[in-house]
């Protein structure tokens, strides 16, 4: 009878082992300056690092005011990652495209930290100490197609002095593995103008000029500028060839991407190094400021529960 009693036990405990193991870690979140997301534009995914993988903690999007919510626009209280605590190594967070309804991160890397005792600071590729005292101008131009005066609807991160264009935003090379990426939200419309190595770099996007490839030079000295012609290929319900509005109102970023994106990314990373807006009235070639935004820079806490 004991016998009968100790196998039924040992049986037990067996049958009970892969349930333990497969039990999920719930992870607690303090999300500090992420910027909100609406679900048109992508979603927010957490991601728990282990040796067998990555394992999705849960997709969320920010409410203007900070808060997550789940994707139906619930208030997300939990996440939860199908892989036992001790396994876990590091947590990251991803942007991912709308419709995503897979368990494979995008190459949109935002965020990323290592746990330590069972907590973990996730934050940007670039410390805010590192780009604090960067500067950042852009002006409106169509350098690539046209040479009409009266025609400016493109913006570079450039300054027109003495009739050159010099470098309009002061970033060093960006960190490895990640590189500056600028972008114009237009209409609610995220247009990129490409992704660079620094300022006074070439971008890798000439699409919206009608071109393929990397942006061509633009100083006659042969000296390239970050930016973009927006003529053609818009995306739908935006005016296309030279009759696109002046981009009024229109804000202008400069972010920091990982260097794996191969232009999958449909609306900017989070990590927003310069933040500019295109004046009401506006003058082809005037100057107008980035503000540095690297005070307030995104970084969430995590903790295993």
């Amino acid at each position: 009878m004991t016998g009968t009693f100790l196998k039924g036990m040992l049986l037990a405990l067996v049958l009970a082992l892969p349930a333990c193991a497969a039990s999920p870690a719930h992870i607690a979140l303090s999300l500090h300056n992420l910027r909100p997301i609406d679900p048109a534009n992508g979603h927010y995914e957490l991601w728990a690092e282990t040796d067998d993988g990555p394992r999705s903690a849960g997709k969320f999007v920010v409410r203007a005011d900070g808060a997550p919510l789940t994707l139906a626009g619930e208030a997300k209280l939990r996440w939860a990652a199908a892989a036992p605590a001790r396994k876990i190594k590091a947590l990251a967070l991803t942007q991912e495209l709308p419709g995503d309804a897979d368990d494979v991160p995008s190459k949109q890397l935002c965020l990323r930290g290592e746990l330590r005792d069972g907590q973990a600071a996730l934050v940007p590729g670039v410390a805010s100490a590192e780009v604090a005292q960067a500067t950042g101008t852009f002006l409106l131009d169509n350098p690539v197609t046209v040479e009409d005066p009266t025609d400016w609807n493109g913006v570079w991160f450039a300054k027109y002095l003495n009739r050159r264009y010099k470098p309009g935003v002061m970033l060093y090379d960006a960190p490895e593995g990640w590189l500056w990426a600028g972008w114009v939200i237009y209409r609610g419309q995220a247009l990129r103008t490409g992704k660079f190595r620094n300022g006074g770099d070439n971008d890798d996007w000439a699409g919206y000029s009608g071109r393929t490839g990397a942006t061509p030079l633009i100083d006659p000295a042969g000296r390239p500028m970050p930016g973009e012609d927006f003529i053609a290929n818009l995306p739908p319900g935006l005016p296309t060839g030279h009759n696109l509005p002046d981009l009024a109102g229109a804000q202008v970023l400069v972010t920091l991407e990982h260097a794996t994106l191969a232009h999958e990314e449909r609306w900017p990373s989070p990590v927003v190094i310069f933040a500019g807006r295109v004046p009401a009235r506006s003058t082809r070639l005037a100057s107008y400021p980035l503000e540095n935004l690297s005070g307030r820079l995104p970084r969430v806490d995590a903790a295993l529960q």
